[in-house]
């Protein structure tokens, strides 16, 4: 059972810091994750002469050929540098701001989710015309992002306190990885057997929930099991 010790004593705008800090965090993570995942794009770009259309026949058939290492380089810059950002922006904060700080990751994850899928499905209908299927997908994006990064940002400042704080950013970075890796290896899997879509999709998002849900119940736990006597003794900042 998690205890509510955790969140006592947060006010509002402690609480509306913290998520403001998880914000600024996670914009910072996009965009260096964007910089690390265009490599690629810019390596194609120079080898075909800065011929766009060749750089994205090269890429298309680079991802369809080598599925898993694809994926794997995508869901390991993902993981890491997201979590990465997540390590730091819990590192010298208090215990009790770590919930918040994921949850600002969270916020910026499903803007962005909702801006990358919801708006071009209603340039093409309306919001009534969007399939079951669709905000099925929607919804279980959003269940998954405010479960796993508040899951991953406590369990990573217990592992600070605890003198483990690599470990659990090693552990949280594979689970991303794995996450992200999977949805982009699922992507591809589906365009090469359309056939075994809804199999596919929810053999992927059963993983992905139970994960989500294993790390949040995981990293709120064993955090607030910590005392403040643990955190002030213990707490040695990694970063800064």
């Amino acid at each position: 059972m998690i205890s509510l010790d955790l969140f006592r004593g947060v006010n509002r705008r402690y609480a509306l810091e913290a998520v403001g800090i998880g914000i600024f965090f996670m914009f910072l993570a996009l965009i260096v994750q964007e910089m690390i995942e265009g490599i690629p794009d810019v390596i194609f770009l120079i080898r075909v002469h800065f011929d766009l259309s060749a750089m994205i026949a090269d890429l298309s058939s680079i991802e369809i050929r080598y599925p898993i290492l694809y994926s794997l380089y995508i869901g390991c810059a993902a993981g890491f540098i997201q979590e990465g950002f997540t390590y730091v922006s819990v590192d010298t904060r208090t215990r009790r701001m770590a919930f918040f700080i994921g949850l600002g990751f969270s916020v910026v994850d499903i803007v962005v989710l909702i801006l990358s899928f919801l708006l071009p499905a209603l340039e093409i209908h309306n919001i009534y015309g969007i399939s079951a299927a669709q905000g099925a997908l929607i919804s279980l994006n959003i269940i998954s992002s405010l479960l796993f990064h508040p899951g991953t940002a406590t369990f990573m400042k217990w592992g600070q306190i605890q003198k483990m704080g690599r470990l659990t950013y090693l552990i949280s970075s594979v689970l991303h990885a794995g996450i992200d890796g999977g949805l982009v290896y699922t992507d591809i899997f589906i365009i090469l057997h359309r056939g075994l879509y809804l199999y596919t999709t929810v053999i992927f998002w059963s993983l992905t929930i139970v994960i989500s849900v294993a790390i949040f119940l995981v990293g709120l736990s064993k955090l607030a099991s910590t005392k403040d006597e643990d955190e002030f003794r213990k707490e040695i900042p990694v970063v800064f």
